[in-house]
């Protein structure tokens, strides 16, 4: 078992949750009232959806991870998925907004980067025959 999988499955399933629950009233009427046409909408909507599916599943993917071996390609491909998601928030924040504050998706996204580096670390070092830290 790999603890640090699944710290890093814990917070993508709470940021999808978080998601699900405040991203989507907080969207939804912006986007109706926003005067843009039915395909903009729906696009928006799309993407959104999207969003929610890819963190679900990369969840899922993490608890089975976290509990058996032998993953880390996948894995990486995950990390590499929410750094760069992380990365877009904190440049469209800076460049567009001019805070990262207003949009702070990229903390949990960078949290869940640490978990998966530590986790990383942690499979390495069991395959190298050395214990401790991490363990379940």
């Amino acid at each position: 078992m790999n603890f640090y999988y699944l710290i890093a499955a814990a917070l993508s399933a709470v940021t999808a949750l978080a998601h699900i629950a405040l991203g989507g009233p907080e969207l939804v009427p912006v986007l109706e009232a926003s005067g843009l046409n039915a395909y903009e909408v729906t696009l928006s909507l799309m993407l959104f959806h999207i969003t929610t599916i890819l963190l679900l599943v990369n969840s899922a993917f993490l608890v089975f991870a976290g509990l058996g071996r032998d993953r880390a390609g996948a894995v990486l491909l995950i990390g590499i998925t929410y750094g760069l998601i992380g990365a877009m928030f904190l440049w469209q924040g800076i460049s567009r907004l001019g805070t990262v504050w207003d949009m702070p998706q990229w903390l949990v996204l960078g949290l869940i980067c640490g978990a998966l580096v530590l986790g990383s670390r942690f499979e390495n070092r069991r395959a190298q025959g050395v214990t401790g830290g991490g363990a379940g």
